[in-house]
């Protein structure tokens, strides 16, 4: 594995236990030689049928019963219309066929009735899970291993192998892009899990989407360095 020494970040956040930093010096969408990226192999469904306790969605082998399979970056409705669960809102009347995020809205045009979930109830009112169940390469043990999520639209909290290393009061903002050191959480060698909730859209009334990683060059991936240095701090 080839190191990646940072040369340019932003200040560092300490979330439950973990350095998380929101990083500026970096072009988007730049993966180092030898990252492990994650992009692809998630799966996604909503906390409306499979609750919301990410200690448990974040562990390896919870993704049993019904999910969407899905890569990233993608929108929630993105991936349902994929799937067949809606139609392609770019042709015809097709969007009169999906619910919105705003219930006056769905009451005004009777857009309820158009619901998967088994109750017609709003389906962006509640978050969506995006979970990922992965191998680490074994010659990550001993190493400094970074999570890095590029492109966070617009809050996220971040699940991993049971953990919470990431709260979205902290990880914020327009395609923003973090890096959390989960060398104590990563297992080398064996299946690691990752988890997401996106949280619920805040309706504008019309046509909101939930995202993650919305941003077309964005990455979700590993990277192992055996050391690292950031600047100003020593």
């Amino acid at each position: 594995m080839i190191p990646w020494l940072a040369t340019t970040v932003a200040p560092s956040l300490i979330v439950c236990g973990s350095v998380v930093m929101a990083v500026a010096g970096e072009p988007l969408g730049t993966v180092p030689p030898g990252a492990f990226v994650l992009d692809q192999g998630w799966q996604m469904q909503s906390s409306a049928l499979i609750g919301d306790e990410g200690a448990e969605l974040s562990m390896p082998g919870q993704l049993s019963g019904t999910w969407y399979k899905t890569e990233v970056p993608t929108t929630v409705l993105s991936a349902l219309i994929r799937h067949g669960v809606y139609p392609d809102p770019y042709v015809g009347t097709n969007n009169m066929m999906i619910p919105d995020a705003h219930d006056v809205h769905n009451k005004r045009f009777n857009l309820a009735r158009f619901s998967h979930l088994p109750d017609k109830s709003n389906p962006w009112m509640k978050p969506w899970w995006f979970c990922r169940e992965f191998q680490v390469p074994r010659d990550y043990r001993g190493k400094v291993i970074w999570l890095n999520l590029d492109g966070i639209n617009y809050r996220a909290d971040v699940w991993l192998n049971g953990q919470q290393i990431g709260h979205a009061k902290d990880i914020a903002g327009m395609f923003k892009r973090y890096r959390f050191d989960v060398t104590r959480q990563i297992q080398p060698g064996t299946t690691n899990a990752l988890a997401n909730p996106v949280p619920r859209t805040i309706p504008f009334g019309g046509g909101s989407m939930v995202n993650f990683a919305a941003s077309r060059r964005s990455h979700t991936r590993l990277t192992s360095a055996t050391s690292l240095h950031l600047p100003g701090a020593g």
